[in-house]
This record gives structure tokens, sequence and C-alpha cells, in this order.
């Protein structure tokens, strides 16, 4: 299936997780916020929440820095 991954279209694995995408990307949980469909998931519900065809997922890596 094909998700907007960033703005961009990316094919995905059909019933994928959150938290299996993350783990394909080798994002640390705590260290990204996720937004799907406009909404911000939480960490906790990473391996509960499913993705659809024609989702919006962005992912922001958090930066450390000075």
């Amino acid at each position: 299936m094909e998700i907007f991954l960033n703005g961009e279209k990316q094919k995905v694995q059909d019933n994928i997780t959150l938290a299996d995408l993350l783990r394909q990307k080798k994002k640390d949980f705590e260290k990204v916020v996720a937004e799907l469909n406009s909404e911000i998931i939480e960490t906790k519900d990473y391996e509960k929440t499913v993705l659809n065809t024609g989702d919006g997922l962005e992912i922001l890596n958090f930066v450390g820095g000075g």
C-alpha cells in the first residue's frame, strides 16, 4: 500500500504498525515525534497504531545541540 511519509509517497507493507515502520527506518521511539493525519501519536500507542492506504505520516527527529 502507499502512504505519504514526510510529504512523499512511499510503499509500505499492508497492516504495518507505526512501531514496525519506525523500526524499519531505524528510528528511536524516544527521539521522534510521529504525526498521523494531523494528530500526534503518543509513544505508548505506536505498537497498536496500524497505518492505512493514503495516510499522511510526519516523523520529526529531535536534534540536540547548542
